[in-house]
């Protein structure tokens, strides 16, 4: 584990342990909040991935000494927001006689004060970016404190709530800067200070001075063993090799109005983790304070999938359909954030620091009850899947611009007809090959299974739509849509969602309207059936008798129907009957082209479907079209079938260069020179969707210059990569074994190309390096050049690798990289001058870049003289 810190508050930790899952004591709570840093975080968020490091590297080093001198007084810190945290002091416990309330309320006042100077002193915040103002205000309240740790299996979470806590962040909100303000619940320890009551705040106190010499209670840290984390964090969070690294991340804020039941609650919680884990998200904090209830998930943290904006919008859907009793609402952004560890050995946790994390707040904050929120960048990528409503520009603070806000509706019915532009590039011969393949549906026969493997990316969905687009006119064959989802894997949902698109369901319908329009589409779809076929009339009636078993698919119920009357194993034999029949039937009406697309993502049913609907049909005039991407390791994927059923494979390769110039010419309208095609060429790896994206992203950037008719590119920051494309890439490397990640994220700091002998050295001569080498290497991260020589197969994957890592870490990478060479090569270090030069220049060792750029300058003088 990367951290030696306190994940999990002690008390939370000691609770656990005894099987006690709530309580409640009298304690004090002390709210820490530090002004002046929106101005400060706005700044630094101008400055992307630079500015959000630092902005990280400040909070550490400004709350690290208050968290420190909470912990030694006694204090439980139960989470971080932002530039914010609380700190709660039990004024009660049954094995310690010593914990009083008056003795809370002297260490909470003492911490407030030794707060109160630290600012004093400091004043000010220098970045590299400019000198900043800053101060404190904090505020402090006694009352009830109910503490509880909700959850499942799956995960448990804890919180703190109560009056203390509401009242300490009332009170704070009524400091100016540099204030210690108490609210008048405070009546104990007051004694030992110097107050003040103004009539502008009469129900408020303002400590002004502390002439109190009370200890602290404690002064070294006690850690827990990993095992112990594991109810509360994730095993990818316990497992991290860096402190931290930059993410693209769906933050999600839920506001909630809690209900004073404690079990009541915990169920509430509980539902709220399964359905957050069910969809890919971590379930962060729940957080009681200034906002009220909220609870935090996170989804590409501290895991990527590469669609989480689409994860986050289907788990707030999930969370509308389970229709709690709780009043909540939702905010949800999208882009890049700080992600790791953030706190002190005392008390730390796994954040998210960064301009989307507040902006998702606000957003949970101004929506109304029942609504989800979403800024511009979200809305972007749920657009074609989502309908979303556009609510006008909101001031928000923290803000100084007026901010775009849409509120997230409902989801799309699944649609083959995606919107492609311009011409169809570089795929021909792949096409004729489509066209050969599914000849015997136009002369009355079953095709069998045509399997388009592809890289993501590679045009897969494009070519099988180009395809699909040519045959009209010619034969007007029936495509049968089915997309099937990463996200939801339920059993037969791609069929499903073929028969709500082919029966007109719709979510903006009633229950009514789409009963309506499922039986005057099955009646018609019954009258086209030809009676003249050998089986038709025996499909008809099959299909009238399991009309209920369709109708049950699309969530169609009527009372004693077959469906009803079935019990479960019999209904899905009955329901695989009834699909094959329907494919059947309409196959003797039209020939019939069965879409399948992401196949890869198919659930145990529907690969038992296919199974089932490919065996004894040499009479129907159909085939199944499976669209596939190849797993990790490069190996393809296809189903279990009969040995008489016909399967045919298209592999899409990369685009050669031809095609790529003619792709961007396309999209900039103009001719690009030939260096920018092979800068294209290199950069993208031959995939047309990265391509894309890339000269998208250098156009947008102004990167591309117009000069005699034609594009030019000026100079890149080669390790920029384009939103689309790093969430994909990130989500492959999240997929390997930690440690394989470990070693792949160090050998970007090498290069493209990297010697095995100097990566050994950088890790310090791990033993079990050659098979972590390996096994990257056979999930097609990178290929072995010669025995000592290693390439990564994408420059996209390394430069995705590379650039999520902190800056300051790539810093020390790059030194341990030159003095790896230096003592290794010491004998001979004149091949590898400039290697030491720009690793010693990235590591910010400028004398030591100096030396070996003249080094490297006088040996290129003397070869060439």
């Amino acid at each position: 584990m990367i951290t030696n810190g306190n994940l999990v508050p002690d008390f939370i930790q000691t609770q656990f342990q005894k099987g006690q899952l709530s309580g409640s004591f009298q304690g004090v709570a002390l709210f820490v909040d530090i002004a002046g840093f929106t101005p400060l975080t706005e700044t630094l968020a101008q400055f992307h991935r630079d500015g959000a490091e630092a902005l990280t590297l400040i909070l550490t080093e400004t709350l690290s000494p208050h968290i420190r001198e909470a912990y030694r007084r006694g204090g439980i810190i139960p989470l971080f927001a932002g530039d914010s945290f609380i700190a709660i002091f039990p004024g009660e416990s049954p094995d310690n006689p010593k914990i009083t309330l008056l003795n809370a309320a002297r260490q909470a006042i003492q911490t407030a004060f030794a707060m109160q100077r630290f600012f004093q002193s400091k004043g000010s915040i220098t970045t590299p970016y400019g000198a900043f103002d800053v101060g404190i205000k904090i505020g402090l309240a006694i009352g009830d404190v109910q503490w509880g740790i909700p959850g499942n299996d799956i995960q448990r979470a804890f919180y703190f709530r109560g009056s203390a806590i509401d009242r300490c962040a009332k009170a704070q909100e009524q400091a100016a800067i540099g204030e210690i303000i108490a609210d008048t619940s405070f009546t104990v320890g007051l004694e030992y200070c110097t107050t003040a009551v103004s009539d502008a705040r009469p129900d408020n106190i303002q400590l002004l001075e502390c002439h109190d010499t009370i200890e602290p209670i404690r002064d070294f840290v006690s850690t827990q063993e990993t095992k112990a984390y594991q109810p509360f964090i994730p095993e990818p969070i316990l497992h991290m090799t860096a402190h931290a690294e930059f993410r693209e991340v769906a933050p999600v804020f839920i506001s909630f109005e809690a209900p004073d039941d404690v079990e009541e609650f915990h169920v509430f919680v509980s539902s709220v983790i399964t359905l957050a884990n069910k969809y890919g998200g971590y379930f962060s904090q729940i957080e009681f304070g200034d906002k009220g209830g909220v609870f935090v998930i996170l989804f590409g943290a501290p895991v990527a999938y590469e669609n989480q904006v689409e994860r986050a919008a289907e788990f707030l859907h999930s969370m509308k359909r389970h229709n709690f009793t709780e009043r909540w609402r939702a905010g949800m952004t999208f882009g890049i954030v700080w992600a790791g560890i953030r706190g002190s050995a005392e008390r730390c946790e796994y954040g998210t620091v960064g301009d989307m994390v507040n902006l998702s707040a606000r957003l949970a904050m101004k929506a109304d009850w029942g609504k989800i929120w979403v800024n511009e960048s979200a809305n972007t990528r749920l657009k074609q899947k989502y309908w979303l409503g556009a609510l006008g520009q909101f001031s928000l603070k923290g803000k100084q611009k007026t901010v775009p806000i849409y509120q997230l509706l409902y989801k799309k019915e699944a649609s083959q007809d995606a919107f492609y532009q311009g011409d169809f590039i570089g795929r021909e011969s792949e096409l004729e090959n489509l066209y050969a393949c599914t000849s015997p549906i136009f002369n009355g026969r079953f095709g069998g299974i045509i399997y388009v493997h592809g890289e993501t990316g590679m045009g897969k969905s494009r070519l099988v739509h180009e395809f699909r687009r040519r045959l009209i006119g010619k034969h007007y064959p029936i495509t049968l849509y089915c997309p099937a989802e990463e996200i939801i894997r339920t059993s037969l949902n791609p069929f499903k969602s073929l028969l709500r698109a082919y029966f007109r369901q719709s979510a903006e319908k009633t229950r009514s309207e789409n009963l309506d329009s499922f039986n005057n589409v099955f009646d018609y779809f019954i009258q086209q059936i030809p009676g003249s076929h050998t089986q038709g009339a025996e499909i008809k009636q099959e299909l009238i008798r399991t009309q209920s078993i369709l109708a049950a698919m699309i969530d169609i119920y009527w009372p004693d129907s077959l469906y009803e009357r079935l019990e479960p194993k019999l209904r899905f034999e009955n329901t695989l009957a009834a699909l094959k029949n329907f494919v059947k039937a309409a196959a003797l009406t039209r020939p019939v082209i069965l879409h399948i697309e992401n196949a890869h993502w198919l659930d145990t049913d529907s690969r038992q479907m296919l199974t089932w609907l490919t065996r004894n049909v040499a009479e129907y005039p159909f085939i199944i079209i499976c669209v596939n991407r190849y797993q990790d390791d490069g190996t393809i994927i296809e189903f279990e079938v009969d040995p008489d059923v016909q399967q045919h494979r298209i592999e899409l390769e990369r685009v050669n260069k031809s095609s790529i110039q003619q792709m961007a010419a396309q999209i900039l309208k103009k001719p690009i020179d030939p260096q920018a095609v092979t800068f294209l060429a290199n950069k993208s790896d031959g995939n047309p969707f990265f391509l894309e994206q890339l000269v998208l992203d250098l156009y947008e950037q102004g990167i591309f210059v117009e000069e005699d008719g034609r594009y030019h590119l000026q100079t890149v920051n080669e390790e920029d990569i384009p939103s689309n494309i790093n969430t994909l890439l990130l989500s492959r490397l999240d997929r390997l074994e930690t440690e394989v990640k470990h070693v792949v994220n160090t050998a970007t700091v090498l290069g493209q190309e990297f010697e095995l002998r100097i990566l050994s050295q950088m890790l310090s001569g791990d033993p079990q390096l050659t098979q972590k080498v390996q096994i990257a290497e056979k999930k097609q991260v990178w290929v072995e050049k010669d025995r000592l020589h290693y390439l990564f197969q994408s420059t996209l994957l390394r430069d995705a690798a590379y650039s999520m890592q902190l800056r300051g870490h790539l810093r020390q990478l790059h030194q341990k990289a030159a003095e790896g060479i230096e003592a290794l090569f010491a004998d001979d270090l004149a091949p590898y001058y400039s290697d030491l030069a720009y690793h010693y220049d990235k590591a910010n060792k400028s004398n030591n870049a100096v030396i070996w750029y003249q080094k490297a300058g006088e040996l290129a003088a003397n070869r060439y003289a």
